[in-house]
C-alpha cells in the first residue's frame, strides 16, 4: 500500500515557501522515505544534498550514530564537525549548484567591502582636501580636477 500525495500538496507548500513560511514534516515513517516525500512535495530540493541519521553498521560501534548521505550511503559526515569524511573532490564541488553559489556570494562579499573601503579612504580624503582649502582660502575646484581636464603632465607637455 503506498500513499500518494494529493495533487494540491506541492502548490499549498509553494505558497508557504513564497509567504516566508518554514515548513517542516513530522511522520512516525521511515526516514528515507520522508525524505523522498519531502522532495516529491517540494520541502527539500531535489538538488540538494540530504544526510541523515543511521545506526551504525560497525559492530564495534554499536548503537553509534552516523550521518549517511541521501543519495550516496557510503558517504558519511565527520561526527565531530559535520564535514564530509575524506573531503569534498573539487570536480564534485563544481557540480554542486549550493557550493557555487555560497562561492559566488562570499566573492561578492568581498568585492562590496573591498569598494566600502575604497569609499572611506576617499571620503576621508576628501575631509582632509575640504579642511586644507577652508585654513588656506582655496576653492576645491581647483584641487579637485574633473575628469575631462588636462592632467598636470598633458598640460605641461603643451607649454
Amino acid at each position: 500500500m503506498e500513499n500518494q500525495l494529493k495533487p494540491i500538496t506541492t502548490e499549498i507548500i509553494q505558497e508557504l515557501y513564497s509567504a516566508n513560511i518554514r515548513t517542516i514534516m513530522v511522520t512516525g515513517d521511515n526516514a528515507l522515505t520522508a525524505i523522498s516525500v519531502c522532495r516529491q512535495c517540494k520541502i527539500v530540493d531535489e538538488k540538494k544534498r540530504v544526510y541523515f541519521g543511521d545506526i551504525s553498521d560497525d559492530p564495534k560501534q554499536k548503537n553509534r550514530i552516523v550521518w549517511k548521505d541521501f543519495e550516496n550511503r557510503n558517504k558519511v559526515l565527520n561526527e565531530d564537525n559535520f564535514e564530509p569524511i575524506g573531503g569534498v573532490a573539487k570536480q564534485q564541488e563544481d557540480n554542486i549548484p549550493e557550493i557555487q553559489e555560497e562561492k559566488k556570494i562570499f566573492e561578492q562579499t568581498q568585492l562590496l567591502e573591498e569598494e566600502e573601503e575604497e569609499d572611506r579612504r576617499l571620503s576621508k580624503l576628501h575631509r582632509k582636501m575640504s579642511s586644507y582649502g577652508r585654513k588656506s582660502n582655496i576653492k576645491m575646484d581647483s584641487i579637485i580636477t574633473p575628469a575631462n581636464k588636462k592632467s598636470y603632465r598633458e598640460r605641461v607637455k603643451t607649454i
